[in-house]
This record gives C-alpha cells, sequence and structure tokens, in this order.
C-alpha cells in the first residue's frame, strides 16, 4: 500500500537541491506531489524551499494546509513519521513568525510548544534558542546586559558594526601566526576585504536575499576569494539580521552557482591594475583600518 503514497528515492531526490538550488527543488517537488499527492512531507519540503527564497506567504499557506489534511486524513502513519511532520511544522511556523517581524506571536508559540520545540532540536540538531530570545529582546519581556552573551546573542541586543569586524577576523588568513586551519572557510591573503565590503554594502538588497535560520543571506562571486574545507571558491556569502543591512558574518562558500548572487570580479580588474607595492597582512591591515587590537 505504501508505494501508492511515495517514493523514497524520488523524493531524496527532489529535497537534495534545496540548499544550493531551491528553485530547481520546487520544481522536482511540483512534479513529485503531482504524482504523489498524499505524501504530505513533500508539501512541508517545498514549503522549507519556498521560505529559503524569500516566499513566505506562499511558504504559510502550504504548512496550514497540510496541518489540515494530517489531522483529517485517514492514512495511517508511523509515530516517527507523525513526529517528524509536527517538527517540520514547528519549524516553519517558527521561521515564518521569525522572517515576518511577529515577534509577540513567535514568542507565545515558541513558549506554547515549548517541550516539542526542544524534541525538535534534537531530532534536526537545531538551536532555535535565538528565535525566543529574540522575540524577547523585541518585545521587551527582557532588558539583558550586552557583554553577558556570545556573539550573535551579543548583536540582537545592540547592533555593534565593530563587533562584526572582530568576529569577521576568524574568516582571514594570516600566515604570520600559527592559525588555527581546522576553520572551514578563509578568505585568501589577497582577498581585498575592505574594498569588498565598501561594495557589499552597496549591494545589499531584499531582491536577491535568501533566508536561513540566522538571518538573511547575499551571495557575491569574486573569484579565487577563499578556501571551503581547503578547497579554493569563486563565491562568498554575507550574512545579515533579518530584515537589516547588519552584516553579522561573511565567509567563503561552495556550491553557490546556482543561486542568485552579485559579481564583484570587477573589483579585481581595479585591484590588479593598480601600483604593486610591500603589503602588510591582510589581518594587519584590517586591523588598522578599523581601529581594531
Amino acid at each position: 500500500m505504501e508505494a501508492k503514497y511515495f517514493n523514497k528515492y524520488e523524493l531524496e531526490q527532489a529535497i537534495v537541491p534545496i540548499q544550493f538550488n531551491p528553485s530547481l527543488s520546487i520544481a522536482l517537488l511540483d512534479s513529485y506531489i503531482s504524482k504523489y499527492p498524499k505524501d504530505y512531507p513533500a508539501y512541508l519540503y517545498k514549503a522549507i524551499a519556498l521560505i529559503r527564497i524569500n516566499k513566505l506567504e506562499e511558504a504559510i499557506a502550504i504548512v496550514n494546509y497540510i496541518e489540515k489534511k494530517l489531522s483529517s486524513d485517514n492514512i495511517k502513519i508511523n509515530n516517527y513519521k507523525k513526529d517528524l511532520n509536527k517538527y517540520r511544522i514547528l519549524h516553519l511556523n517558527l521561521l515564518y513568525l521569525f522572517f515576518t517581524e511577529q515577534y509577540d506571536e513567535l514568542y507565545k508559540y515558541y513558549k506554547d510548544n515549548i517541550v516539542d520545540i526542544k524534541k525538535m532540536n534534537e531530532a534536526f540538531n537545531e538551536d532555535t534558542s535565538i528565535l525566543l530570545f529574540t522575540s524577547k529582546v523585541k518585545t521587551n519581556r527582557i532588558n539583558p546586559n550586552r557583554n553577558d552573551y556570545s556573539y550573535l546573542f551579543r548583536q540582537t541586543i545592540e547592533y555593534q558594526e565593530e563587533d562584526f569586524l572582530k568576529h569577521l577576523e576568524r574568516h582571514l588568513a594570516d600566515k604570520s601566526i600559527n592559525q588555527d586551519l581546522k576553520n572551514t572557510s578563509l578568505f585568501v591573503e589577497e582577498f581585498p576585504i575592505q574594498e569588498v565590503l565598501k561594495e557589499v554594502k552597496k549591494n545589499i538588497n531584499s531582491n536577491n536575499k535568501l533566508l536561513d535560520d540566522l538571518g538573511d543571506t547575499y551571495v557575491f562571486k569574486y573569484d579565487g576569494c577563499g578556501r571551503h574545507n581547503y578547497k579554493l571558491e569563486d563565491y562568498f556569502k554575507i550574512v545579515c539580521m533579518a530584515n537589516t543591512t547588519n552584516i553579522i558574518t561573511m565567509y567563503p562558500s561552495n556550491l553557490c552557482e546556482n543561486l542568485p548572487y552579485i559579481d564583484l570580479n570587477y573589483l579585481n580588474q581595479v585591484i590588479e591594475n593598480q601600483p604593486k607595492v610591500k603589503r602588510l597582512s591582510q589581518v594587519d591591515k584590517f586591523k588598522m583600518k578599523y581601529n581594531l587590537k
């Protein structure tokens, strides 16, 4: 009987591209759903892909539809699959409330479902505590001391660009120090971080953003910009706090070719045409530019 309702292999093939080609994933899921309309997890995966490309209302409409279908249909689903469906719906609802800035509703939803959300975080190896914390800060339910918290939580309380710049140092290669090469994403020493940051700030807008659990993600192309897992890459990502231009991190990344991106390779040509002078290390220049110690 189960073969009528789903095809495990086809579904897996459809969801694989969600992170690196969400539009393709949506097309594959549409085709899959037309063949297996009662495989409800496929709809939820489509909602995940839709949130990724900032189509929030389409995503939440699917979530609402599937919640109703799961409560009314007589299809037998084992407890494990029931839990997975419940956790995906919880996660999607959290993200929808977060990205639509419904912070009061987000706080109440999180508190009302706290037990299941803890189980969801464990099942998916997630940590959604930043969503609850953000809802508390935005609704004045807490008045935290910024210095008591880790980086992302500090920036949620009060964004400080100097804090971001200090955080960025961990992604800058520096041969003059014994650097921890276990960091999976490092910009090469020659990467003109100061010039790139200026251009990036001119090009951050909602037209080409992707949504991730941390906030708004933008992709930029700059050939040979850095290494990800030791491999030289031509793309890097900027992550901003949701619905702002406040950058919280940037790093070289792979699998970006099929994501919306802005090409910054014109900077490469400008810098190549500049006269060659003895250069400080990337980290030293960066610290001098922004008066960092």
